[in-house]
This record gives C-alpha cells, structure tokens and sequence, in this order.
C-alpha cells in the first residue's frame, strides 16, 4: 500500500513539473487594464489575506500559493514550489522552494516565511488556511535550509498535498510584528503574486498594478499592469455594467444571458458555464423540526426542482436528481445503487410529503392551513441567503412557495454577507442557501460535510449530522490507495448522506463565468478549456490571469469618446432625445423629448451649465427655466426658478476620468432637470440632494453626454458647448 502512494506522487510529481499551458509560450506585449466586479457596500483600506472584507481581490493577485490546483485538467501548477515528495513512511513531506524568490518590496522570500505562514495556523484557527492543524494531521513544520520545508504529520496521509494550494504564504517580516493578524488591516501590502501595488483606493473602487519584483518577470509575465476592481450592490447592477463593457470579468448570475449580454454583441461577449458545487439548503437538525429525517425527506420532496432551475437560475444549473451529497462535477463518481435507492427523494411528490408528514405526527391544530409539531409547537422558519444575489433570492423564494404548499411556513431572510458568513461559521441558522466544497476528489466534500474536526471551521459541517464512524471512514480514505475500497467508502458516505439528509439539495452550480474580449484576450473558454474559470478561487484565477492580455480591439464606446474636457458652458442639445430615460444605461426607451420641446421648453434649453477649470459650477438659469408641480407651482411650465435648485448656493464639482464619474456638490445643483437624483426622483424641493453623481457617457469637444441612475432605471442628459 505504501508502495503505491509513494509511486503515485512521484509520478505527479513528474507530470506536474512539465504542466505549463501551451498559451503560456506565446508572447504578449505588456499593458493594459483588467476590470472585474466585486459584490459589496463599499471597499476598505485592507489587504489581510486573511480578512474576509476583500479576500477576492488579495487572493491569486497579491498572494501566490505554492502551487495551484487545476482540477479541471487534473493537473498542478508549479508557483513559489518547484515540487514535493512524501518521505517514504509517509509520516513527512518536503517542499522545494524556487530559487530567487522576493517579496515585492525587495526582501528575500524563503523557507522560513512559509514556516512562519504554516504555524500561523497552528496558534489561531481562524489563520488555520490549510484546515490541517485543525483537523490533527500536523506535527510540526521545519526549514530545512533556504529553499527546503518539511512538514511532519502525526500520522500517515498521503492527501495532504490537496490542502496545501490553500496556504497563503505572507512575508515573515511584515506579519511578525503584527499584534493581532486577523484586524490587520495591511494597507501598504507585500506580497509575492504579479499584482501588488496599491494604486488607488475608494469606496467604489481599488486599483492594484504589477509587482516590480515579481519572479516571473524575466518571461514578460503578468503581461496586464493593472487590475481594477468595481464595486456593486448586486447581481443587476452587473448585468448592464457587463453589457456596456465596462467590465471585462464577470463571475454572477446574468439573467437570460444569451439574449441580455451575448446578442449585444457576440463578436466580443462571451460566457462558459462548466460544472461547478452544489447548492443545498443547509437544515439545523438540533433544532425542531429539523431534527426530524421524516420532515427533512417531506422538505425535499416538496420541491419542484426543474420549475425552480428554470425560473429562478433561467436554466442554467443542472437539477439534481440525486440527495448523494455530490453533484454534476463529480458525476464520474456516482454510486447507481445508491442513487436508485434514494432518488425518489429528489423527485417532486408534494402528496407523499404531505403523507410523510402526517404519519410522522405533524398536524393543522389551529386551522390557519400551517402545520404544527408533533407536540404542537409552532413551525415557522426562515432560510437565509445573502442579499443581492438575485438568483439565489429567487430560489430560496420559491421553496418556500413549495413548502407553503405542504403546508409549512418559511420566510426568505436576506442579509448581509457578515451575518449570513458568521451564522453558517457558528451553526446558528436555522436554514441556509449555501455551496458544497469543490476539490480535486469528492472525500474532500464529505470532510467539509461531516468530518467532526471541521466543526466550528467549515460552514458545511454545522448542521449537526456526523459520528466517529464517519470520520473513520473519512481517515481510512486518506491513508490508502486502493481504488476499490475508495470506490466502496464513497459509497458508503453516499448512502450516510441520503439516509441523513442533514441539507437538501437543490441543483448543480454551473461556474458562472462571462468574458469580455474587447479590450482583454486570452479567455479560457469551451474550446480553449484552460482552467475552471473562478476569480473567487486563488489557484484557478492566478492561472487564467497569467495568460490575459490586452488586445488591439477598438475600445468601447464611453473610453473612445472620452477625448475632451468638461471645463467650459455647456447647455442641452437643441435637438429631439436631449434628455430621455429608460430602463438601463444607453437605453432610453421609455421617453424622451421631442423637437417640439425644444421650442415649448426654450427656458430649459438655454440654461447654462458651467463647469470652471478653478472647480467650481453653477446652473445659469437667468429668469426663466423650466419648473415643475412637485416644485409648488400650478402646472408644469417656464417661470422662476425655485430655491434650493435657482443656484443660490455655492457649488462645485469634480471629474474622475478613470470611472467617468462626474459629481456636483451643493444643495439643489444639478444638470438637466432638478427632479433627478441619484436612487430616486424629488417630491418636493425640500428633499434636495446636497450631491450628486453622473456617469459621462461621452465626452468630446462637441458633445458630453451624462447618464444618471435613478434607481428604476436612468436619465441621459446630451449637452453642447454654450455658445
């Protein structure tokens, strides 16, 4: 047996030391910008990888690992390591280290940062990235000179090296001063990835550019300079923001992809959506109801799961036809007997749910058509999901539709990602929207699932469900080779898992991926499969970044225009369409003025908006302009302007030529129509907005054109140089 694990990671190990992606070879000029979105309220001054506030964009980008796992080709990739070896007890590990390694200000990067960086998780858990002190399997990590690590286990294992990848290494000499790791904010990073300088940092906004000391710089790589990171709210927001290319990465729900962002332009808007966790509603079964199998069976079986793979995800997901605790990404391993035993679980039966519940004892006492507990205790529940994440809102929407059905009262409770993020850490929901583990094999999730050390330390494993029994499978697993008996414990685990039911699942998550090759090529994509395509996962977005690179394409619209100034008197445009509204940005279906306007609202075409080169800005609106009844007059016509939006406060503005952002300063300033504001329109002039931000659309000598959201959808106010 021991034969055969040390052959298997020698030969690895070979194969691995030769996995460089063919693209890799072919050279790109350097430059250009990445812009991906992040879904938050807004960004903070901190780059701890090991804060959750902005792990996606420290991750991969500022933090190498030691090598990154590529499951989708089955295959590793060498990063700070250049390999390992199991000791031949398998009691040990070795790990070698790249020679020449620097952190990005210059100091040596050695064995002894990643010594350091390994016992972090030995005296925190919560720095504990590896999961491996945690979970008992490490004795102690050694340097062994410069560029040797080894890693001592307390008994045999030849897996550990799946958990590695997890590792962030941190430089030794920045971190060991640090009193409290977890709060520290790091705000001047070092880091070892190809992406480290902070160039700017806002709310809405951060911008880190290339590492000047970066190892693999010698080869022209990254071939980008800079990554900037959006902030959104939400899925929605997302949607237009990819269709107006305004960013070139998307990893969110799109709704109705194919027509909403492909069909505006196929040549350039891609999307690939492989296999990917997944999505279960986790159940707290030491809890009523719960901690009833017969309620958790009804549960799943209330639920229509085509219906809701087709209206809440649009289709995308697979439905899962199975309660195995695996999905469609490890469909290779699928037990058939398993499946045939328990799929019935999976399948829509409202009736035998509703007659599961009723032998089990569940019962309408007080006829307001809910079911109460057996000892006849309310049963009303909420399942929490993170707000925003529209498709997932949807979907725990409509299972609690289904539930009401059999009569069981549910709520969807949207929160926050800190409250949703600490209830899953500490098992105090009572039911959960949430993703299984994806590794490089399936024992991997049923340790997240059940695995008793992980409690406390996985999200997936505080439902309540597990045994000593369980975990020994779990380590037997890890200790051997043979194919078979790994076949027959997965097995084993398959069953445990449906037998149990301690989550419903739901369907298979694809990856959702979408592309924009207008300013940036080298895409993984169906046909050019290179990586399973994640900027949320460290291994998988470092290796698909490393082969991006800007193309020559024609940059979008708002970028080509954007070649004049702002500075100078501006009015609208006498002209048809001046200013319109409509549903999203560019688009202005539902209304606009017309040329007879121009005549009707004179008083409005010839006000004045001046921005000067010292800052300021004023509406010159003379006499006359155009006010409206929410404004206190009679009806809608020209008369005087009313206060606060007559210009009679100080104003003044600024201009971010890198988000387009235009804001104007000063209670009652405004372009265009004073009604509009950002989230919303005026009911009366004493709700006036004190600021307010547009997005210039174009930009010119001739022309500027200004969109702003108004929440249902946007205003577009096209101006013209005063004459």
């Amino acid at each position: 047996m021991k034969n055969n694990i040390i052959k298997s990671a020698c030969v690895a190990a070979v194969m691995l030391t030769g996995a460089v992606n063919a693209d890799a070879a072919e050279r790109h000029a350097q430059g250009g910008t990445l812009t991906v979105p992040i879904i938050t309220q807004t960004f903070v001054d901190d780059f701890n990888p090991y804060s959750a506030a902005q792990a996606d964009m420290v991750s991969g980008t500022m933090y190498e690992p030691l090598w990154a796992t590529n499951v989708l080709q089955g295959e590793n990739n060498w990063r700070l390591a250049s390999g390992f070896s199991y000791a031949d007890d398998l009691l040990s590990m070795t790990i070698n280290l790249k020679s020449g390694l620097t952190w990005s200000d210059g100091e040596t990067l050695d064995a002894d940062d990643v010594v350091f960086s390994m016992n972090l998780g030995r005296d925190d858990a919560k720095l504990d990235a590896t999961g491996q002190w945690s979970a008992g399997k490490i004795a102690s990590v050694e340097a062994l000179d410069a560029t040797t690590v080894r890693i001592n286990f307390t008994e045999i294992d030849g897996t550990i090296d799946w958990h590695i990848p997890r590792l962030t290494v941190v430089p030794k000499h920045i971190f060991k001063d640090v009193e409290d790791i977890s709060t520290f904010a790091n705000s001047n990073p070092v880091g070892s990835g190809p992406i480290t300088e902070v160039k700017k940092v806002r709310d809405n906004q951060i911008e880190i550019c290339r590492n000047p000391h970066y190892y693999k710089a010698d080869q022209g790589l990254p071939y980008l300079d800079c990554i900037k990171f959006r902030q959104y709210s939400d899925n929605s927001q997302i949607q237009p923001a990819l269709i107006n290319d305004e960013i070139d990465w998307g990893s969110n729900f799109i709704a109705d992809i194919d027509k909403t962002y492909v069909a505006t332009n196929p040549d350039t808007h891609g999307y690939w959506y492989p296999a990917n966790d997944l999505i279960n509603v986790y159940l707290n079964t030491r809890e009523k109801p719960f901690s009833d199998i017969n309620f958790r069976q009804a549960f799943s079986m209330a639920l229509d799961r085509p219906t809701i793979v087709d209206l809440a995800a649009y289709g995308y997901p697979t439905i899962e036809e199975h309660v195995t605790g695996i999905g469609e990404f490890y469909k290779a391993h699928f037990n058939d007997e398993v499946n045939a035993k328990y799929d019935y679980l999976a399948e829509y039966n409202p009736e035998r749910a509703m007659a599961l519940l009723d032998e089990a004892g569940y019962k309408d006492s007080d006829g307001d058509g809910f079911l109460e507990n057996p000892d006849g205790s309310e049963i009303n529940f909420d399942i929490q999901v993170v707000n925003g994440w529209t498709d997932w809102v949807q979907t725990v929407q409509m299972v609690t539709e289904y539930l009401a059905e059999i009569g069981i009262k549910a709520n969807t409770r949207t929160v926050d990602w800190g409250v949703y993020d600490e209830a899953l850490k500490d098992g105090t929901y009572q039911a959960s929207i949430s993703w299984s583990h994806i590794g490089v094999d399936p024992i991997l999730v049923y340790r997240d699932y059940f695995y008793s050390a992980q409690r406390g330390l996985s999200w997936h494993t505080n439902h309540g469900i597990g045994s000593p029994e369980v975990d020994a499978l779990i380590d037997e697993y890890t200790a051997i080779s043979d194919s078979e008996r790994r076949k027959a414990i997965l097995a084993e685990l398959m069953h445990y898992t449906a037998q149990n039911m301690p989550f419903v699942q739901v369907f298979s998550n694809p990856t959702w991926y979408q592309y924009n090759s207008t300013r940036i090529g080298g895409w993984a994509t169906a046909e050019n499969p290179i990586v399973q395509p994640v900027f949320y996962g460290a291994d998988r977005k470092l290796i698909l970044f490393e082969q991006l690179y800007a193309t020559d394409m024609v940059a979008p619209d708002w970028q080509v225009k954007m070649l004049g100034d702002v500075v100078g008197d501006w009015v609208l445009a006498p002209e048809a369409g001046a200013f319109a509204v409509g549903p999203t940005l560019g688009d202005a279906s539902w209304w606009a003025n017309s040329a007879e306007d121009v005549t009707t609202r004179a008083c409005l075409f010839d006000d004045v908006f001046s921005f000067d080169a010292d800052g300021s800005f004023a509406n010159q609106m003379g006499g006359e302009t155009w006010v409206e009844s929410w404004q206190g007059v009679a009806a809608d016509s020209c008369g005087a302007p009313v206060a606060p939006h007559d210009s009679s406060n100080v104003a003044t503005y600024s201009f971010d030529g890198d988000t387009a952002a235009l804001t104007i300063n000063g209670l009652g300033a405004h372009v265009g129509l004073p009604k509009v504001i950002n989230g919303g329109e005026l009911a009366s002039p004493a709700d006036a907005a004190a600021s307010v931000t547009y997005v210039v659309t174009e930009l010119t000598a001739d022309a500027m054109t200004l969109d702003i959201n108004f929440g249902p959808g946007y205003w577009r106010y096209k101006l013209v140089p005063a004459l």
